[in-house]
Order: C-alpha cells, then sequence, then structure tokens
C-alpha cells in the first residue's frame, strides 16, 4: 500500500493557510486517522459586489502552481489524476496561480455528495468533514475578508500483511 499525501502548503501563499503538514492520530495500532485542512482568505469588493482571492502583488508572490505541491505535475502530465469537470463544471485552466483551484478542490471534497462519510451502510475512508462559518473583517477601502476553514478526514486501516509507504510532499 502507498499512500502520497500532498500538502498545499509552502511558504508565502497570500490568502491560503493552515497546518504545514497533515495531522495525525493512532486511535489504535492498526488505524491511521489523517487530517488536512486548509483556510481559504478571500476579498469581497462592497463597491464592485465580487468576492475573489486577494489580488497578488506586483511582485508576483503569494501564488501557487500546481508543480509546487506535485512535484512532477504540470500542464499535460497524465500521471495527475485531479477530477477538475467535478471540481470547477465550468472549466478550469491551470496557471501560475491555483490558489482558487485549491480551495475549490476543499470544497468538493467537503460538499461533493460522491464523497460520503462512512457509515454503516456506506463503505468510505472519509470519516469526518467539515467547514467553519465565514468569519468577516474588514479589510478598509470597502473590502472584506472572508475567511473559510475546511477540514476532512481519513481513516487507513492496516493489516499486518500491508507494506505501508507514506510519502508526505510538502
Amino acid at each position: 500500500m502507498k499512500m502520497i499525501c500532498a500538502t498545499p502548503f509552502v511558504p508565502q501563499i497570500l490568502g491560503l493557510e493552515k497546518p504545514a503538514k497533515p495531522s495525525q492520530s493512532t486511535p489504535y495500532p492498526n488505524i491511521i486517522n489523517t487530517t488536512y485542512a486548509l483556510t481559504h482568505i478571500l476579498q469581497g469588493d462592497l463597491l464592485k459586489n465580487t468576492i475573489s482571492d486577494i489580488p497578488l502583488p506586483s511582485t508576483g508572490i503569494g501564488g501557487i502552481r500546481l508543480e509546487e505541491i506535485f512535484g512532477k505535475a504540470s500542464k499535460n502530465n497524465n500521471n495527475l489524476i485531479i477530477p477538475f469537470e467535478d471540481i470547477y463544471p465550468e472549466g478550469y485552466q491551470i496557471s501560475e496561480d491555483n490558489r482558487s483551484f485549491f480551495s475549490a478542490f476543499f470544497r468538493y471534497l467537503i460538499y461533493g455528495e460522491d464523497i460520503p462519510i462512512r457509515s454503516a451502510s456506506i463503505p468510505s475512508a472519509v470519516i469526518k468533514k467539515s467547514a467553519s462559518n465565514a468569519t468577516i473583517d474588514d479589510f478598509g477601502n470597502r473590502k472584506v475578508k472572508i475567511k473559510i476553514t475546511y477540514s476532512i478526514t481519513f481513516q487507513q486501516i492496516i493489516t499486518q500483511s500491508d507494506h505501508l509507504d507514506l510519502n508526505f510532499i510538502s
């Protein structure tokens, strides 16, 4: 069994924050719970009636490329399986700044009906998922900062015959 756990938390990403690595717990010796969390901070412009990612400064620092998260990812990499059509039904273009993609990906994991939480009748590795209530702070100049945290916990059950090879990319 091989698990690759990638987290979109490289330094200086404007508008994305949370732990640097996924958190893990072992409630039993053969069970590993791994929680991923992402806080997305958006800017609301009250004059224009819009909500968007916080604009990048002229230096461009603060954006995120898929290659920064998934080492060998590229626009045409057939080895990177991401359900872009499910995450962005209107179509998504990979760019130099993919902050909105990572937020949409977490929203998809949390709210997507095809990613259920485990129950007695539903087999799933997902045991918990949540989204915080939005907090809103004044940004000045009739703009507001909107902050929402998404969290999802997966559970892996390891048997004695499993060979576990964890590879954390951060």
